[in-house]
């Protein structure tokens, strides 16, 4: 993709010093359901992710690339890298960029363009996500909060 962005420096303040026991947890919600990964107990600076099984992290979609990108541990946090050519991913306000920090709680989004398919992976720091819970809705008006 190699895209331009003049907003990738927004995406610079996600920057911070990472501490040396910090977890980094990815939560991933995709045609399978939710999952959570510690993404420091890989135990790797670069960690793949895609549709390929052969890939770090398996994304079971088909909004997904087979190796759509890598997310990148360093002394900075999380960085995700898209190397897809075909399929963006969105960050927090919906642009498209090829690479940026990961925040505690921020999120991206991988979204098929030619389809509704779409991943959804949420970063936290130091804790899971796994105290999500599932509710059924039906048809009709339904409150939440």
């Amino acid at each position: 993709m190699n895209k331009e962005n003049r907003e990738h420096d927004n995406y610079t303040k996600f920057r911070h010093k990472a501490k040396q026991d910090e977890s980094y947890f990815l939560t991933i919600i995709d045609d399978s359901g939710l999952v959570s990964i510690n993404l420091s107990e890989l135990n790797k600076k670069t960690i793949t992710f895609g549709q390929s099984k052969s890939n770090d992290i398996f994304i079971n979609s088909n909004a997904v690339d087979f190796e759509q990108g890598y997310f990148e541990i360093n002394e900075y946090g999380v960085l995700v890298v898209n190397t897809s050519k075909t399929v963006p991913i969105l960050g927090n306000n919906n642009k498209a960029f090829d690479n940026f920090y990961l925040a505690d709680k921020s999120f991206v989004k991988i979204i098929d363009p030619n389809t509704s398919l779409g991943v959804i992976l949420v970063m936290t720091i130091d804790k899971s996500l796994d105290e999500w819970q599932k509710f059924s809705l039906h048809v009709g008006t339904t409150t939440l909060g």
